[in-house]
Formats: structure tokens, sequence, C-alpha cells
């Protein structure tokens, strides 16, 4: 080859099609002109005479420079082995084409990234449930196992990456996709945030001197996890996110769910959306199990947890800022079973009731108070204050004995028979923190305590002390006690019998009450105008080991 021609390789680029296309090679002289060589140009990429065309030189794939056609190729420095790309001229059509040009080509090239989109990952206990918190609009299930790979530059921008991937996973509205960072160890940063300039270069970690790791096909490829939400991403700097826990029929139907609120409202608000996600999820399930029978309607009863301590019941006009705070109270949306009420045990007539619910004074000084007719229930460990699970109220009868009480105590439990024969029950009004001054109904050996005490190891001794009051309306630290009245009134309560049979939880609730009624007459006289009718029940410990309790 004589030293004034060179050997170039030519590349043609189509922007309709995104696509760069080697189209062979040929022999240029020093001091031809770029202009010189376009009609052989034109008719390696078979395109007519008369078209305009663009030449640019490749001298790596980030560096690519624009030829003067009246340039020679000495002057514009083109050597043997040299690539000369060339293309349609668009400048007419710059908006017609997503990448119009040889530069914007190679510059997608040098950004191009493989990028894995995952579902964000459901909770262990919630499996069942993952599927329904991220149904479509129109009720049906999303392919959440789908996990969609995009190639595509790091400044593609936000919109377009979720547009895309709300039409991989048949979702109408992509502002309801949230994206998450994850890094390479697997954990995951703040949510990306949504503005004009976000790209989907923000959404991947800097991983400086290391690569992602590679796919099947060698290319290094990211992971960027995205999140269904239940409102689109414009409202969500106005909401949170409220952690509630459900249980089922039994306590070992539990399962966690998350609700978006409002940051400002009331708590009817967040009523309505836990209704609506528990029975989203219900309905998801029955459909999974080929079920098309429409669920009966939902009755929760939904209530706020401190310490693994009943707390309160929710109304619907607390503020949501009080509601739901992690470390200070939790959410619990228990379902309540219509079917569960007795039948055999009725309660008083409603012309026999006063119109605070409670019975009027008969002969032989019988009373029923409304408020004794759910007492709290909670696990704990050898102490009260060693509390964990979820606590919830349970339905009283009066005149029914502790075996029936029992049986459906076992129901709501939801525990097997081993875990039963070894747990203690104890019974302590309300305002007790001491598991000794608790009245021991059933201890660890799933028989009841014998007029000594519980069995060895229990943790837990008949009472030697009379249980003190229950908290009253009235601070304690104004009522002056006469110590030497209390020292007479302190007696030892009587001993359940070992043959429990013929207890009646709801008796031992009135006898604690009368004895706290008789203490309370040691004090002075004002305090005898504190009201007994209409305090708590008082609660029922469960003495066991927390086995299985994410709480």
């Amino acid at each position: 080859v004589p030293p004034e021609l060179f050997l170039i390789h030519l590349r043609f680029y189509d922007p309709s099609r995104q696509q760069i296309t080697g189209v062979g090679h040929t022999y240029v002289h020093a001091n031809q002109t770029v202009r010189d060589i376009m009609p052989r140009l034109r008719e390696v990429a078979e395109l007519s005479p008369d078209t305009p065309i663009t030449v640019y030189e490749e001298v790596k794939p980030s560096l690519i420079d624009l030829m003067d056609p009246n340039a020679t190729f000495r002057k514009a420095e083109i050597s043997t082995g040299d690539i000369i790309c060339f293309q349609v001229s668009t400048e007419a059509d710059q908006g017609k084409y997503r990448l119009p040009t040889v530069p914007d080509y190679f510059e997608e090239v040098q950004l191009r990234v493989y990028v894995r989109f995952v579902p964000q990952p459901a909770r262990d206990d919630v499996d069942d449930f993952a599927n329904g918190d991220s149904a479509t609009e129109d009720g049906t299930v999303g392919p959440e196992a789908l996990s969609p790979v995009l190639i595509a530059s790091r400044k593609t921008p936000y919109d377009d990456v979720a547009n895309w991937l709300a039409e991989q996973l048949g979702m109408r509205d992509p502002l309801k996709l949230r994206f998450h960072t994850v890094m390479l160890n697997g954990q995951t940063r703040a949510s990306v945030r949504r503005m004009q300039t976000t790209t989907l270069g923000d959404m991947l970690p800097n991983y400086m001197y290391k690569q992602p790791p590679p796919n099947s096909l060698g290319v290094p490829e990211y992971t960027v996890m995205y999140e269904r939400l239940e409102v689109d991403i414009l409202q969500i700097d106005s909401m949170r996110n409220v952690r509630v826990t459900y249980v089922g029929k039994s306590m070992k139907e539990e399962l966690q769910l998350e609700v978006l609120v409002p940051k400002v409202g009331l708590a009817q608000t967040l009523k309505e959306a836990v209704y609506g996600k528990v029975e989203s999820a219900l309905r998801s399930v029955t459909l999974r199990n080929g079920d098309t029978t429409p669920p009966k309607p939902l009755k929760l009863r939904i209530y706020t947890v401190a310490s693994h301590r009943f707390d309160r019941e929710v109304a619907g006009d607390e503020r949501l800022s009080e509601l739901g705070n992690p470390g200070v109270s939790d959410i619990v949306a228990e379902y309540v079973n219509p079917d569960a009420d007795r039948s055999d045990v009725a309660a008083p007539a409603a012309d026999s009731l006063d119109s605070d619910g409670s019975r009027m004074e008969t002969d032989d000084v019988v009373v029923y108070d409304k408020s004794l007719s759910e007492i709290e229930v909670f696990h704990f460990y050898r102490e009260l204050n060693h509390a964990h699970s979820v606590p919830f109220l349970f339905k009283l009868y009066p005149g029914e004995l502790w075996p029936a009480t029992w049986a459906r105590l076992e129901r709501k439990l939801g525990l097997g028979e081993k875990e039963l024969k070894n747990l203690g029950v104890v019974y302590g009004a309300q305002g007790i923190h001491e598991l000794k001054r608790c009245r021991v109904i059933q201890d660890g050996e799933g028989g009841s305590p014998a007029a000594g005490g519980m069995s060895p190891g229990s943790g837990l001794v008949t009472p030697s002390v009379t249980p003190p009051p229950p908290q009253t309306q009235r601070p304690m630290e104004d009522i002056e006690v006469d110590e030497g009245a209390l020292g007479e009134m302190a007696a030892v309560p009587p001993a359940l019998t070992e043959d429990n049979s013929t207890l009646c939880l709801w008796d031992v609730i009135q006898q604690t009450r009368t004895e706290e009624q008789q203490r309370r007459m040691a004090l002075d006289d004002d305090s005898n105008s504190l009201p007994l009718m209409g305090s708590p029940a008082g609660f029922i410990g469960l003495n066991h080991i927390d086995r299985s309790s994410r709480h």
C-alpha cells in the first residue's frame, strides 16, 4: 500500500433503529477530502445519491469527532486502521429520534447499564398476604415474581424508568411505584426522590472501585428495589407508614401489615385504611385458594398496645399523631368472630339494667356490670413486667365455670397441647404490678393450684396479702391512708380449691371487687364516695416462655 493511501473502516448509524453497523472498508488518499468519499459511503449504505450524510471519526467510544467535509484526510490526521462513522443528516428531525446522532449513540453505549428491578420482599410472616398488598387497581394480583431487566443509559429520566416498569408489571399508574437503591451487600438505602433531574443513575449505588456481580451473560448487573404504593408518590410526603398487627380467629393467625395514612388527621382514617388492607389481603388469599365466594363482612377490634399490654381501643376521634409511634405504642387489628359468643349463658334482660349498664339491686344483691364483660389477657414470663406477644380482650359471662372459660381461651390462643400444658394462669385486678399479689387460677402443669401455692419452678405463688385497690379517677396521692386500719383489713384471700371445675372467673372478679370495696371503707370519708361500679375487670396473665412471637 503506498504511504499516501490509508485503509479505513466504515460504520453506518441508523437513528431510527438506534443501531450502528459495520459496512466494510475503503482506501483513501491523504490529499482527498471527506466530501470526495461521500458517494462511496452512500453506496455501501445503499442510500440514494442525493441523500445528505454527516461523517464522524471514532477516535474511541468516548471521543467522537465531527469531520469537516472540505478537510483533507491528512489535515484530519486520518491513518490506516482508523474508523469513520456516518449517518443520514438529521438536522431537520432532531426531535424525532431518542438518539439522533452518532455521538448520542456512543454516549448511550458508554452509560448503558443492566438493571434488574426486584419487588420489595414481604416479611416471612406475611407471605400469604404479600401479593394482596400489591394487587393492581382492577383487583388482579400483579406479577410480583417478575423481576424485569432494563438495559438503558444512566441518564434515562426517572419518569421513563417508572413508565417502563409499570408497563412490565401491568400497572396503570407509574406514580404508584417507589424505588430504593440496593447496595453491594444487599442492604437498601432510603427511597429515591422523584425530581425533574432524577435519572436511572441516581437509583444506582456508587461502586467506586468495584463492579456489581455479573449476570448470566457475564455483564455487570445492578439491582434496584421497587415498591408498590397505595397512593401516588406525589402524595407520599404528606403520608406516613403505620405498622399494624392483624390477628385472626386465633392469636396464632398473626401477620404484619403496613398502612399509609395522612400525617395529620383523625384515627377514623386509620380504621378505614386497616379494614381495606385486611379485606384486600383476605380476598387475595381466597382467590389463590380457588374460592370465589365473596368474603363475609369483616368486623375488627382496633386497639393500641404499649409494652405488650392492652392500652386502649381506637374509637376514631383520636389524633393520628398519637397512634402507632414505634417504641411507644403498637396498633393491633383483631378479628372479631360473631359466632364465638356463647349462647348457653345469657346476659341480664335489658329491663333489669340501669341506664349505666349495671343491674338494679335485688334482695340477693346480684350485680351485673358491663365493664366486667371483657378482660385483658396478656403473656408474660415469670414476672408481670416481662410481658411479650400480643395482648387481647376476652369476653366473660356470668355463671360460666372455668372449664368452659378455659376451653374458649384455648381456642382463642391457638396454642399446641404441650404449650397449653405448661401454661400458668393468674388473675389480677387493675393496677397490680406484682405477681405475688395475683390470684393463681391454674399452674404450669395444666391443673389448678393447691392451697399452698404453685408447682415448683412455675414462678408463681399463692398470694399472702390482699391486692391493692384498682386505679380510679382520683389520684391516690390525694387520699390519706390510715395505716392502722389497713393493717387490720389485710387478710389472706381464700385459696382456690384443687378442683377448679366449679370455679367461676366472674365470681373471682366479684370477690376481688368486694375486697377492694372493704379496703376503701378503711380510708377517710371522702374516699368512700369513689365509685366501685364501672371499674375495669383486671387482667388474666399467661405465664410461659416467648418462643414464637416477633414482638
